[in-house]
Protein backbone atom coordinates (compact mmCIF):
# COMPACT_ATOMS: atom_id res chain seq x y z
CA UNK A 1 0.00 0.00 0.00
CA UNK A 2 1.61 3.70 -0.65
CA UNK A 3 0.32 6.89 -0.35
CA UNK A 4 1.68 10.56 -0.90
CA UNK A 5 1.54 12.43 1.93
CA UNK A 6 1.64 16.29 0.02
CA UNK A 7 0.06 16.21 -3.30
CA UNK A 8 1.43 17.62 -6.22
CA UNK A 9 -1.09 20.45 -6.36
CA UNK A 10 -0.50 21.39 -2.46
CA UNK A 11 3.57 21.77 -3.58
CA UNK A 12 2.96 24.03 -6.75
CA UNK A 13 0.55 25.87 -4.05
CA UNK A 14 3.29 26.68 -1.06
CA UNK A 15 5.58 27.63 -3.98
CA UNK A 16 3.54 30.05 -5.32
CA UNK A 17 2.22 31.33 -2.01
CA UNK A 18 6.54 31.58 -0.99
CA UNK A 19 7.43 33.10 -4.89
CA UNK A 20 4.08 35.95 -3.69
CA UNK A 21 5.32 36.53 -0.19
CA UNK A 22 8.44 37.77 -1.94
CA UNK A 23 7.11 40.12 -4.26
CA UNK A 24 4.11 41.49 -2.18
CA UNK A 25 4.16 43.45 0.96
CA UNK A 26 -0.26 44.73 1.56
CA UNK A 27 -2.31 41.98 2.60
CA UNK A 28 -3.60 39.65 0.64
CA UNK A 29 -6.16 36.65 0.97
CA UNK A 30 -7.19 34.26 -1.19
CA UNK A 31 -8.80 30.58 -1.61
CA UNK A 32 -7.82 27.57 -3.45
CA UNK A 33 -8.73 24.36 -4.16
CA UNK A 34 -6.15 21.56 -3.15
CA UNK A 35 -6.46 17.73 -3.35
CA UNK A 36 -5.22 15.53 -0.91
CA UNK A 37 -4.42 11.93 -1.07
CA UNK A 38 -5.57 10.00 2.14
CA UNK A 39 -5.39 5.85 1.19
CA UNK A 40 -4.57 3.76 -1.81
CA UNK A 41 -6.11 0.41 -1.08
CA UNK A 42 -6.31 -2.87 -3.69
CA UNK A 43 -8.96 -5.57 -2.62
CA UNK A 44 -7.70 -9.03 -4.67
CA UNK A 45 -9.77 -12.43 -4.61
CA UNK A 46 -8.06 -14.19 -1.92
CA UNK A 47 -10.04 -11.41 0.08
CA UNK A 48 -13.09 -13.23 -0.43
CA UNK A 49 -11.32 -16.42 1.85
CA UNK A 50 -9.95 -14.99 4.68
CA UNK A 51 -7.67 -17.25 6.05
CA UNK A 52 -8.60 -20.45 4.34
CA UNK A 53 -6.76 -22.49 1.50
CA UNK A 54 -7.30 -22.08 -2.17
CA UNK A 55 -6.33 -23.70 -5.30
CA UNK A 56 -5.93 -22.63 -9.25
CA UNK A 57 -7.12 -24.51 -11.65
CA UNK A 58 -5.16 -24.55 -15.43
CA UNK A 59 -7.65 -21.25 -16.52
CA UNK A 60 -6.82 -19.46 -13.45
CA UNK A 61 -10.26 -20.12 -11.34
CA UNK A 62 -10.44 -20.66 -7.81
CA UNK A 63 -11.76 -23.61 -5.55
CA UNK A 64 -12.26 -23.07 -2.23
CA UNK A 65 -10.54 -25.30 0.40
CA UNK A 66 -12.05 -25.75 3.87
CA UNK A 67 -10.43 -28.39 6.13
CA UNK A 68 -11.75 -29.58 9.65
CA UNK A 69 -12.01 -32.80 11.41
CA UNK A 70 -13.85 -34.56 13.99
CA UNK A 71 -11.90 -36.01 17.05
CA UNK A 72 -12.63 -38.60 19.51
CA UNK A 73 -15.60 -40.67 17.53
CA UNK A 74 -15.20 -43.72 19.32
CA UNK A 75 -15.37 -43.69 23.57
CA UNK A 76 -13.36 -46.11 25.44
CA UNK A 77 -13.71 -49.41 23.94
CA UNK A 78 -13.25 -51.15 27.70
CA UNK A 79 -15.03 -50.35 30.88
CA UNK A 80 -14.04 -52.41 34.02
CA UNK A 81 -16.51 -52.46 36.03
CA UNK A 82 -15.71 -51.79 40.01
CA UNK A 83 -15.07 -55.47 41.93
CA UNK A 84 -15.45 -56.51 45.31
CA UNK A 85 -13.97 -59.11 47.34
CA UNK A 86 -14.41 -59.91 51.32
CA UNK A 87 -11.97 -61.97 53.52
CA UNK A 88 -12.79 -63.43 57.17
CA UNK A 89 -10.52 -64.88 58.83
CA UNK A 90 -11.68 -66.18 62.64
CA UNK A 91 -9.29 -68.10 65.37
CA UNK A 92 -11.14 -71.65 65.56
CA UNK A 93 -7.92 -73.14 67.79
CA UNK A 94 -8.51 -72.05 71.06
CA UNK A 95 -7.06 -69.46 73.28
CA UNK A 96 -2.94 -68.90 72.05
CA UNK A 97 -0.73 -66.18 72.98
CA UNK A 98 1.15 -64.64 70.07
CA UNK A 99 4.65 -63.37 69.93
CA UNK A 100 5.12 -60.50 67.56
CA UNK A 101 5.76 -61.56 64.28
CA UNK A 102 3.51 -64.62 64.50
CA UNK A 103 2.13 -65.55 61.03
CA UNK A 104 -1.49 -66.19 60.45
CA UNK A 105 -3.37 -67.07 57.18
CA UNK A 106 -2.21 -66.14 54.18
CA UNK A 107 -4.89 -65.91 51.04
CA UNK A 108 -3.97 -67.04 47.84
CA UNK A 109 -7.02 -65.88 45.35
CA UNK A 110 -7.71 -64.65 41.57
CA UNK A 111 -9.41 -61.63 40.70
CA UNK A 112 -11.61 -62.25 37.35
CA UNK A 113 -13.22 -59.32 36.01
CA UNK A 114 -16.33 -59.66 34.41
CA UNK A 115 -16.10 -58.19 30.60
CA UNK A 116 -18.22 -60.41 29.05
CA UNK A 117 -17.37 -61.00 25.22
CA UNK A 118 -14.12 -59.15 26.00
CA UNK A 119 -11.25 -61.38 26.88
CA UNK A 120 -7.97 -58.79 28.51
CA UNK A 121 -4.19 -60.27 28.26
CA UNK A 122 -2.44 -57.12 29.14
CA UNK A 123 -3.24 -53.84 30.18
CA UNK A 124 -1.78 -50.35 31.28
CA UNK A 125 -3.95 -48.35 33.65
CA UNK A 126 -4.14 -44.91 33.25
CA UNK A 127 -6.43 -44.29 36.71
CA UNK A 128 -7.94 -46.39 39.68
CA UNK A 129 -7.43 -47.67 43.05
CA UNK A 130 -7.66 -50.20 45.33
CA UNK A 131 -9.33 -49.55 48.80
CA UNK A 132 -8.69 -51.75 51.41
CA UNK A 133 -10.59 -51.69 54.24
CA UNK A 134 -10.62 -54.00 57.96
CA UNK A 135 -11.85 -54.38 61.09
CA UNK A 136 -9.69 -56.49 63.86
CA UNK A 137 -11.86 -57.73 66.62
CA UNK A 138 -8.50 -59.46 68.71
CA UNK A 139 -6.55 -57.07 70.90
CA UNK A 140 -3.07 -57.57 68.66
CA UNK A 141 -2.25 -55.49 66.17
CA UNK A 142 -1.92 -56.96 62.93
CA UNK A 143 -0.07 -56.62 60.25
CA UNK A 144 -1.81 -56.89 56.69
CA UNK A 145 0.35 -57.71 53.43
CA UNK A 146 -1.36 -57.32 50.31
CA UNK A 147 0.52 -58.22 47.02
CA UNK A 148 -0.36 -58.49 43.38
CA UNK A 149 2.82 -60.21 41.53
CA UNK A 150 1.34 -59.57 38.09
CA UNK A 151 0.84 -56.11 38.67
CA UNK A 152 3.79 -53.73 38.11
CA UNK A 153 4.81 -50.03 37.99
CA UNK A 154 8.19 -49.42 36.38
CA UNK A 155 8.98 -53.57 36.90
CA UNK A 156 7.77 -53.46 40.29
CA UNK A 157 5.29 -55.77 41.52
CA UNK A 158 2.43 -54.29 44.11
CA UNK A 159 3.30 -54.74 47.37
CA UNK A 160 1.74 -53.21 50.41
CA UNK A 161 1.71 -53.50 54.10
CA UNK A 162 -0.43 -51.87 56.33
CA UNK A 163 -0.75 -52.02 60.51
CA UNK A 164 -4.41 -52.59 62.16
CA UNK A 165 -4.88 -51.59 65.79
CA UNK A 166 -6.25 -54.08 68.10
CA UNK A 167 -9.80 -53.87 69.31
CA UNK A 168 -10.10 -51.36 72.19
CA UNK A 169 -13.11 -51.15 74.77
CA UNK A 170 -15.37 -53.25 72.83
CA UNK A 171 -14.92 -51.31 69.73
CA UNK A 172 -12.80 -53.40 66.92
CA UNK A 173 -9.78 -51.70 65.65
CA UNK A 174 -10.32 -50.44 61.65
CA UNK A 175 -7.94 -49.78 58.77
CA UNK A 176 -8.68 -47.60 55.57
CA UNK A 177 -5.93 -47.47 52.87
CA UNK A 178 -6.13 -47.11 49.21
CA UNK A 179 -3.70 -47.62 46.32
CA UNK A 180 -3.55 -45.81 43.76
CA UNK A 181 -2.87 -47.99 40.08
CA UNK A 182 -1.81 -45.43 37.79
CA UNK A 183 0.66 -46.13 34.99
CA UNK A 184 0.44 -49.59 36.43
CA UNK A 185 0.76 -52.35 34.12
CA UNK A 186 -1.08 -55.94 34.55
CA UNK A 187 -1.02 -59.62 33.18
CA UNK A 188 -3.97 -60.66 33.31
CA UNK A 189 -3.74 -64.22 31.18
CA UNK A 190 -3.93 -66.91 33.51
CA UNK A 191 -1.25 -69.24 31.73
CA UNK A 192 -1.59 -72.15 34.16
CA UNK A 193 -5.50 -72.19 33.65
CA UNK A 194 -5.33 -70.45 30.55
CA UNK A 195 -7.59 -67.83 31.77
CA UNK A 196 -7.85 -64.43 30.65
CA UNK A 197 -9.44 -61.17 32.66
CA UNK A 198 -7.54 -62.69 35.83
CA UNK A 199 -5.52 -61.48 38.65
CA UNK A 200 -3.66 -63.25 40.56
CA UNK A 201 -3.41 -61.85 44.31
CA UNK A 202 -2.23 -62.62 47.78
CA UNK A 203 -3.04 -61.11 51.44
CA UNK A 204 -1.50 -62.41 54.71
CA UNK A 205 -1.91 -61.37 58.11
CA UNK A 206 1.04 -61.32 61.38
CA UNK A 207 0.89 -60.07 64.51
CA UNK A 208 2.48 -56.71 64.16
CA UNK A 209 6.23 -56.70 64.95
CA UNK A 210 5.68 -54.49 67.59
CA UNK A 211 3.15 -55.87 69.34
CA UNK A 212 2.84 -56.90 73.05
CA UNK A 213 2.65 -60.29 74.45
CA UNK A 214 -1.27 -61.16 74.02
CA UNK A 215 -3.56 -63.74 73.49
CA UNK A 216 -5.46 -64.20 70.35
CA UNK A 217 -9.18 -65.70 71.58
CA UNK A 218 -11.70 -68.33 70.50
CA UNK A 219 -14.04 -66.36 68.12
CA UNK A 220 -11.20 -63.32 67.46
CA UNK A 221 -11.92 -62.30 64.23
CA UNK A 222 -10.43 -59.98 61.61
CA UNK A 223 -13.14 -58.81 58.12
CA UNK A 224 -11.21 -57.20 55.46
CA UNK A 225 -12.41 -55.99 51.88
CA UNK A 226 -10.81 -55.21 48.83
CA UNK A 227 -12.37 -53.21 46.16
CA UNK A 228 -11.14 -52.58 43.03
CA UNK A 229 -12.69 -49.20 41.79
CA UNK A 230 -12.37 -46.73 38.91
CA UNK A 231 -9.76 -48.72 36.90
CA UNK A 232 -9.69 -47.06 33.23
CA UNK A 233 -6.49 -48.73 31.00
CA UNK A 234 -4.75 -46.09 29.13
CA UNK A 235 -4.25 -49.22 26.93
CA UNK A 236 -5.23 -52.85 26.47
CA UNK A 237 -4.88 -56.04 24.98
CA UNK A 238 -6.67 -59.54 24.02
CA UNK A 239 -9.90 -60.39 22.24
CA UNK A 240 -12.51 -57.53 22.38
CA UNK A 241 -15.39 -59.57 20.90
CA UNK A 242 -17.97 -58.40 18.68
CA UNK A 243 -18.84 -55.43 19.98
CA UNK A 244 -21.07 -52.06 19.16
CA UNK A 245 -21.09 -48.96 19.82
CA UNK A 246 -23.25 -45.84 19.12
CA UNK A 247 -21.44 -42.63 18.38
CA UNK A 248 -23.00 -38.99 18.51
CA UNK A 249 -19.94 -36.20 17.52
CA UNK A 250 -21.29 -32.60 17.97
CA UNK A 251 -22.79 -30.11 17.33
CA UNK A 252 -19.17 -28.89 16.45
CA UNK A 253 -18.54 -25.28 14.80
CA UNK A 254 -18.34 -25.79 11.22
CA UNK A 255 -16.41 -22.16 10.03
CA UNK A 256 -18.69 -22.00 6.75
CA UNK A 257 -18.28 -18.39 6.33
CA UNK A 258 -14.60 -18.49 6.66
CA UNK A 259 -14.85 -20.01 2.60
CA UNK A 260 -18.00 -18.27 1.33
CA UNK A 261 -19.47 -15.27 3.85
CA UNK A 262 -22.17 -14.61 1.99
CA UNK A 263 -26.43 -14.43 3.07
CA UNK A 264 -27.68 -16.89 -0.05
CA UNK A 265 -25.51 -19.47 -2.41
CA UNK A 266 -26.60 -21.39 -5.29
CA UNK A 267 -23.34 -23.42 -5.82
CA UNK A 268 -22.87 -25.91 -8.87
CA UNK A 269 -20.37 -28.44 -7.43
CA UNK A 270 -18.65 -29.46 -4.58
CA UNK A 271 -16.96 -32.23 -2.91
CA UNK A 272 -16.66 -33.27 0.83
CA UNK A 273 -13.53 -35.76 1.24
CA UNK A 274 -13.38 -37.70 4.34
CA UNK A 275 -10.13 -39.80 5.68
CA UNK A 276 -11.43 -41.71 8.82
CA UNK A 277 -8.12 -42.98 10.97
CA UNK A 278 -8.78 -46.03 12.83
CA UNK A 279 -5.89 -45.46 15.75
CA UNK A 280 -7.69 -49.33 17.08
CA UNK A 281 -5.87 -52.71 16.56
CA UNK A 282 -8.76 -54.12 15.50
CA UNK A 283 -11.36 -54.43 12.24
CA UNK A 284 -14.36 -51.64 12.55
CA UNK A 285 -17.12 -51.94 10.23
CA UNK A 286 -18.73 -47.81 10.64
CA UNK A 287 -22.21 -46.64 9.81
CA UNK A 288 -23.03 -43.00 9.56
CA UNK A 289 -26.91 -42.21 10.64
CA UNK A 290 -27.12 -39.26 10.69
CA UNK A 291 -24.64 -36.60 9.23
CA UNK A 292 -26.33 -33.06 9.80
CA UNK A 293 -25.50 -29.42 8.67
CA UNK A 294 -27.39 -26.87 10.60
CA UNK A 295 -27.78 -22.85 9.92
CA UNK A 296 -28.38 -21.72 13.13
CA UNK A 297 -28.94 -18.17 12.11
CA UNK A 298 -32.03 -19.61 10.14
CA UNK A 299 -32.76 -22.67 12.53
CA UNK A 300 -32.95 -24.72 9.63
CA UNK A 301 -30.84 -27.93 9.34
CA UNK A 302 -30.11 -30.39 6.24
CA UNK A 303 -28.93 -33.97 6.64
CA UNK A 304 -26.52 -35.41 4.14
CA UNK A 305 -27.91 -37.95 2.09
CA UNK A 306 -26.45 -40.49 -0.47
CA UNK A 307 -28.64 -39.99 -3.63
CA UNK A 308 -30.08 -43.74 -3.55
CA UNK A 309 -30.56 -43.14 0.06
CA UNK A 310 -28.33 -46.36 0.89
CA UNK A 311 -26.49 -46.56 4.42
CA UNK A 312 -23.34 -45.13 4.59
CA UNK A 313 -21.16 -47.77 5.50
CA UNK A 314 -17.11 -48.22 5.69
CA UNK A 315 -14.45 -51.01 6.58
CA UNK A 316 -11.78 -49.62 8.75
CA UNK A 317 -8.89 -51.80 8.67
CA UNK A 318 -7.08 -52.49 12.30
CA UNK A 319 -4.03 -50.21 13.00
CA UNK A 320 -1.04 -51.51 13.78
CA UNK A 321 1.50 -51.22 16.71
CA UNK A 322 5.27 -51.65 15.91
CA UNK A 323 7.24 -54.04 18.36
CA UNK A 324 4.15 -53.50 20.69
CA UNK A 325 4.69 -49.74 21.94
CA UNK A 326 1.48 -48.75 22.25
CA UNK A 327 2.60 -45.24 22.08
CA UNK A 328 3.40 -45.15 18.64
CA UNK A 329 0.25 -46.10 16.77
CA UNK A 330 0.11 -46.32 12.81
CA UNK A 331 -4.10 -46.08 12.18
CA UNK A 332 -5.21 -47.46 8.90
CA UNK A 333 -6.74 -44.60 6.86
CA UNK A 334 -9.84 -45.62 4.51
CA UNK A 335 -11.26 -42.37 2.30
CA UNK A 336 -14.80 -41.77 1.62
CA UNK A 337 -16.09 -38.88 -0.95
CA UNK A 338 -19.65 -37.21 -1.27
CA UNK A 339 -20.04 -35.32 -4.28
CA UNK A 340 -22.26 -33.73 -6.59
CA UNK A 341 -22.88 -36.60 -8.39
CA UNK A 342 -23.44 -39.14 -5.66
CA UNK A 343 -24.99 -37.13 -2.87
CA UNK A 344 -27.47 -33.91 -2.23
CA UNK A 345 -23.92 -32.42 -0.76
CA UNK A 346 -25.14 -29.19 -2.74
CA UNK A 347 -28.26 -28.89 -1.05
CA UNK A 348 -26.76 -29.52 2.05
CA UNK A 349 -24.23 -26.51 1.82
CA UNK A 350 -26.49 -23.93 -0.44
CA UNK A 351 -28.46 -24.26 3.55
CA UNK A 352 -25.12 -22.06 4.24
CA UNK A 353 -24.23 -24.52 8.10
CA UNK A 354 -22.58 -23.36 10.40
CA UNK A 355 -22.70 -26.24 12.94
CA UNK A 356 -22.19 -29.97 11.95
CA UNK A 357 -23.02 -33.30 13.88
CA UNK A 358 -22.03 -36.65 13.19
CA UNK A 359 -23.83 -39.70 14.31
CA UNK A 360 -24.22 -43.90 14.03
CA UNK A 361 -22.39 -46.90 15.07
CA UNK A 362 -19.05 -49.01 15.38
CA UNK A 363 -19.22 -52.54 15.23
CA UNK A 364 -15.91 -53.93 16.40
CA UNK A 365 -15.00 -57.09 15.02
CA UNK A 366 -17.95 -57.43 13.06
CA UNK A 367 -17.07 -60.66 11.90
CA UNK A 368 -16.71 -62.40 15.32
CA UNK A 369 -13.33 -64.02 14.83
CA UNK A 370 -10.27 -63.70 16.86
CA UNK A 371 -8.21 -62.72 13.90
CA UNK A 372 -5.52 -60.84 16.18
CA UNK A 373 -5.04 -64.00 17.74
CA UNK A 374 -5.69 -62.11 21.16
CA UNK A 375 -3.55 -59.42 20.13
CA UNK A 376 -6.46 -56.23 19.46
CA UNK A 377 -5.75 -53.45 20.89
CA UNK A 378 -6.64 -49.58 21.54
CA UNK A 379 -5.00 -46.61 24.01
CA UNK A 380 -7.02 -44.24 25.75
CA UNK A 381 -8.24 -40.49 23.80
CA UNK A 382 -6.38 -42.33 20.33
CA UNK A 383 -9.41 -44.08 18.78
CA UNK A 384 -11.16 -42.90 15.67
CA UNK A 385 -10.95 -39.50 14.16
CA UNK A 386 -12.01 -38.17 10.66
CA UNK A 387 -10.57 -35.34 8.95
CA UNK A 388 -12.49 -33.83 6.21
CA UNK A 389 -11.84 -31.49 3.12
CA UNK A 390 -14.35 -29.45 1.87
CA UNK A 391 -14.00 -28.21 -1.97
CA UNK A 392 -15.88 -25.76 -3.79
CA UNK A 393 -15.05 -24.87 -7.51
CA UNK A 394 -15.41 -20.79 -8.05
CA UNK A 395 -18.41 -21.18 -10.20
CA UNK A 396 -21.68 -20.10 -8.29
CA UNK A 397 -24.23 -17.26 -8.33
CA UNK A 398 -24.32 -15.52 -4.85
CA UNK A 399 -25.96 -12.55 -2.84
CA UNK A 400 -24.19 -10.05 -0.43
CA UNK A 401 -21.30 -11.97 -0.79
CA UNK A 402 -18.19 -9.84 1.44
CA UNK A 403 -14.87 -9.06 0.88
CA UNK A 404 -13.05 -7.44 3.41
CA UNK A 405 -9.09 -6.02 4.02
CA UNK A 406 -7.61 -3.53 6.21
CA UNK A 407 -5.86 -0.34 5.13
CA UNK A 408 -4.22 3.15 6.06
CA UNK A 409 -4.81 6.25 6.33
CA UNK A 410 -1.55 8.20 5.85
CA UNK A 411 -1.69 12.15 6.88
CA UNK A 412 -0.84 13.88 9.56
CA UNK A 413 -2.87 15.86 12.19
CA UNK A 414 -2.29 19.52 10.86
CA UNK A 415 -2.80 18.26 6.94
CA UNK A 416 -6.34 19.25 7.12
CA UNK A 417 -6.26 21.93 9.68
CA UNK A 418 -6.75 24.68 6.77
CA UNK A 419 -9.28 22.90 5.09
CA UNK A 420 -12.23 24.59 4.91
CA UNK A 421 -15.61 22.95 3.05
CA UNK A 422 -14.59 19.83 0.71
CA UNK A 423 -15.22 16.49 0.05
CA UNK A 424 -14.19 12.80 0.34
CA UNK A 425 -13.98 11.87 -3.34
CA UNK A 426 -13.70 7.77 -4.00
CA UNK A 427 -11.86 6.62 -7.12
CA UNK A 428 -12.27 2.62 -7.52
CA UNK A 429 -11.77 0.86 -10.67
CA UNK A 430 -13.73 -2.38 -10.42
CA UNK A 431 -12.30 -5.67 -12.58
CA UNK A 432 -14.73 -7.97 -10.46
CA UNK A 433 -17.69 -8.73 -13.15
CA UNK A 434 -20.26 -8.02 -9.94
CA UNK A 435 -21.62 -5.15 -8.67
CA UNK A 436 -20.14 -3.92 -5.72
CA UNK A 437 -21.57 -1.86 -2.36
CA UNK A 438 -18.46 -0.82 -0.39
CA UNK A 439 -18.08 0.86 2.92
CA UNK A 440 -14.95 1.97 5.00
CA UNK A 441 -14.72 1.55 8.61
CA UNK A 442 -12.56 3.37 10.91
CA UNK A 443 -10.43 1.46 13.39
CA UNK A 444 -9.38 1.86 16.75
CA UNK A 445 -5.56 0.63 17.91
CA UNK A 446 -7.32 -2.58 19.14
CA UNK A 447 -8.96 -3.72 15.30
CA UNK A 448 -12.55 -2.29 16.74
CA UNK A 449 -14.47 -0.31 14.45
CA UNK A 450 -15.46 2.76 15.55
CA UNK A 451 -17.25 4.47 12.69
CA UNK A 452 -18.15 4.00 9.46
CA UNK A 453 -16.33 6.80 6.25
CA UNK A 454 -19.27 7.05 4.43
CA UNK A 455 -22.65 8.41 5.57
CA UNK A 456 -24.13 5.81 2.63
CA UNK A 457 -22.31 3.01 1.07
CA UNK A 458 -20.58 3.39 -2.51
CA UNK A 459 -22.12 2.13 -5.48
CA UNK A 460 -19.48 0.48 -7.92
CA UNK A 461 -20.15 -0.78 -11.10
CA UNK A 462 -19.19 -4.35 -12.69
CA UNK A 463 -16.50 -4.71 -14.76
CA UNK A 464 -18.02 -5.14 -18.64
CA UNK A 465 -18.10 -8.63 -20.04
CA UNK A 466 -17.38 -9.55 -23.54
CA UNK A 467 -19.60 -12.95 -24.39
CA UNK A 468 -17.37 -13.17 -27.42
CA UNK A 469 -14.14 -12.76 -26.90
CA UNK A 470 -15.19 -14.20 -22.91
CA UNK A 471 -12.60 -11.13 -21.26
CA UNK A 472 -13.62 -8.25 -19.04
CA UNK A 473 -13.08 -4.81 -19.23
CA UNK A 474 -12.99 -2.60 -15.89
CA UNK A 475 -15.11 -0.13 -14.85
CA UNK A 476 -14.31 3.47 -13.42
CA UNK A 477 -16.09 4.94 -10.50
CA UNK A 478 -16.72 8.26 -8.40
CA UNK A 479 -18.40 8.50 -5.50
CA UNK A 480 -18.13 11.75 -3.30
CA UNK A 481 -19.71 12.60 -0.05
CA UNK A 482 -19.13 16.12 2.16
CA UNK A 483 -16.49 16.44 4.24
CA UNK A 484 -17.50 17.49 7.39
CA UNK A 485 -15.66 18.57 10.80
CA UNK A 486 -16.70 15.31 12.43
CA UNK A 487 -15.05 13.41 9.35
CA UNK A 488 -11.85 15.67 9.68
CA UNK A 489 -11.50 14.37 13.41
CA UNK A 490 -12.05 10.91 12.59
CA UNK A 491 -9.39 11.29 9.81
CA UNK A 492 -6.63 12.44 12.15
CA UNK A 493 -8.26 10.60 15.17
CA UNK A 494 -7.77 7.10 13.25
CA UNK A 495 -4.98 5.54 10.57
CA UNK A 496 -6.87 2.29 10.04
CA UNK A 497 -9.66 1.33 7.76
CA UNK A 498 -11.77 -1.82 7.29
CA UNK A 499 -12.57 -2.41 3.61
CA UNK A 500 -15.71 -4.31 3.58
CA UNK A 501 -17.32 -4.88 -0.10
CA UNK A 502 -20.80 -6.66 -0.37
CA UNK A 503 -20.81 -8.33 -4.19
CA UNK A 504 -23.92 -9.66 -6.03
CA UNK A 505 -24.54 -11.65 -9.18
CA UNK A 506 -26.95 -10.25 -11.53
CA UNK A 507 -30.27 -12.06 -11.86
CA UNK A 508 -28.90 -15.52 -9.95
CA UNK A 509 -26.71 -15.49 -12.92
CA UNK A 510 -23.61 -18.06 -12.08
CA UNK A 511 -20.07 -16.48 -12.31
CA UNK A 512 -16.70 -18.17 -12.23
CA UNK A 513 -14.83 -15.91 -9.70
CA UNK A 514 -10.88 -15.86 -10.90
CA UNK A 515 -7.95 -14.93 -9.30
CA UNK A 516 -7.01 -12.08 -10.93
CA UNK A 517 -10.31 -9.94 -10.21
CA UNK A 518 -9.38 -7.17 -8.39
CA UNK A 519 -11.11 -4.04 -7.03
CA UNK A 520 -8.57 -0.82 -6.85
CA UNK A 521 -9.29 2.21 -4.60
CA UNK A 522 -8.18 5.63 -3.95
CA UNK A 523 -9.53 8.08 -1.54
CA UNK A 524 -8.99 11.58 -1.15
CA UNK A 525 -9.88 14.70 0.26
CA UNK A 526 -10.94 17.53 -1.76
CA UNK A 527 -11.44 21.03 -0.61
CA UNK A 528 -10.81 25.09 -0.09
CA UNK A 529 -7.74 25.91 1.40
CA UNK A 530 -8.19 29.85 2.68
CA UNK A 531 -4.21 31.14 2.24
CA UNK A 532 -3.63 34.47 4.15
CA UNK A 533 -0.95 37.03 4.53
CA UNK A 534 -0.80 40.08 6.53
Amino acid sequence: MSINKVSANIIFGLALFAFLLGCKREKTSWDADFTLPLAYTKLKTNNLISDSLFSLDTVNALTFIYKDKFSDLASDVITIPDTNIKFIYQNFLGNVALPPGTLLPTFGFNLDFNLETIKLKKAKLAAGNIIISAKNYSRIPLKITFSIPNAKLNAVPLLAINTIAGKSNGSPGVLNTSIALDSYELDLFNSSTNVYNSLGQSLSLAVADDAPLDTLFFFDSVAINVKFTGLEPDYATGYFGKLSQTFTNGPTLFDFKSILDADQIQLQKANLDFKFKNFIGVDIRAEINNFLGKNTGTSISKNLRLNNNSPIRLNLTSATSPGGNYDVITPFETNYSFNHTNSNIVEFLNNLPDELSLAGKFTFNPLGVNINNFNDFYKKNKLIEADYQLSIPANFSFKNLKIKIDGEIDIKNSDLDQFNTGNLILYSKNYFPYQIQLQGYYLDANGVIVDSLFRTKANIDPAIENTISNTLSPIQNKNIYSLDERQKELLKAYKKIKWVGILNTRDNKVFEIKADYALELKLVANAVLNLKYD
